[in-house]
């Protein structure tokens, strides 16, 4: 397959220079893409890896299951967080266990397993993703490729103008759960904060109030060794 063949003499080449760019982040991932695209079976078994390939190419993402699940997720997290009828220490705890789901909902370290299998499986070099300060500058880069893209629910969905297709189904069970809308998430956005140096997370609900939260994307370093 060409795009193996081309990975097989890309990353070589990348490793003897010693560093990489955005635009080899932005070329080594729409090689991959088109690697799942020919291997149906790897979309569905590494989710998180279709995703961010996807989300390079593209300003804004409404189409995907791997997304609609996750902003779902966040907005149970958050409707439990926000439940009016809980005392404070339970608010306390809720409210952690909210920041931690929505900040780990990109499951990072599960891109960059997936990302490990696909090139392995193919006998393709896989420093990139198995020795740490080449995965965190490959991470840095891919957030700056994919930030300021949002992944969101479909806007005619949103507005009721379109009442089928797998988006509205999801629509529709995000809409069950709960009768407040600040806690149903209608769209996710990576934003780069400059004065702190990272990344945050922007989730844009219904009712138009936003939480923004760090973005979790490092693992320890014993990780690497798996």
């Amino acid at each position: 397959m060409k795009a193996i063949r081309e990975l097989n003499h890309f990353l070589p080449e990348l490793y003897r220079e010693g560093k990489i760019s955005r635009q080899d982040v932005h070329f080594i991932f729409g090689k991959i893409r088109e690697i799942l695209e020919s291997n149906k079976k790897y979309q569905s078994i590494y989710p998180e890896l279709n995703l961010f390939c996807n989300w390079c190419f593209h300003p804004k993402l409404s189409a995907s299951k791997t997304i609609f699940s996750a902003l779902i997720r966040i907005s149970k997290s958050i409707a439990y967080a926000l439940d009016k009828d809980m005392n404070e220490e339970d608010k306390v705890i809720r409210t952690k266990e909210f920041i931690s789901v929505s900040a780990n909902i990109l499951n990072i370290p599960k891109l960059r397993l997936g990302m490990k299998s696909v090139l392995e499986s193919f006998d393709i070099d896989a420093r990139i993703v198995t020795e740490k300060a080449w995965w965190d500058s490959c991470m840095q880069l891919l957030l700056q490729e994919v930030s300021e893209k949002p992944l969101r629910f479909p806007e005619d969905v949103v507005s009721g103008e379109l009442t089928k297709g797998l988006a509205y189904k999801a629509f529709q069970e995000l809409m069950k759960i709960s009768d407040n809308s600040n806690d149903k998430v209608i769209s996710l956005e990576i934003k780069a904060d400059d004065r702190e140096k990272q990344y945050m997370l922007h989730l844009k609900t219904l009712s138009g109030l936003t939480f923004i939260l760090a973005l979790l994307e490092k693992e320890e370093d014993a990780a690497y060794s798996s």
